[in-house]
């Protein structure tokens, strides 16, 4: 789902099994550019901290992906965040 255009409508937070990290995650409903309806699971912290401050502006529904960045961290993650997309 990396790159891909979604409309987020709504966000889930799940507790997650993992003992390093915040301990949740995001279950984000949403649906793909042909209208069908996805779920995308996310651990990423800024992906999360974005989505939690959208939902806190009720800016849902709205049209993103969801991108890495091209460069590697120390510890061999490549971070994600949300880009915004304009509407077609």
């Amino acid at each position: 789902m990396l790159g891909e255009t979604l409309t987020v409508l709504a966000v889930r937070w799940l507790k997650g099994d993992f003992e390093s990290g915040p301990g949740f995650y995001a279950v984000i409903e949403a649906a793909n550019q042909d209208g069908e309806k996805v779920q995308v699971s996310c651990g990423a912290g800024t992906v999360m901290a974005q989505l939690w401050k959208l939902g806190e502006l009720d800016a849902f529904p709205i049209q993103v992906a969801i991108v890495e960045s091209g460069r590697t961290t120390a510890a061999g993650y490549k971070p994600m965040t949300l880009e915004h997309r304009n509407a077609a």
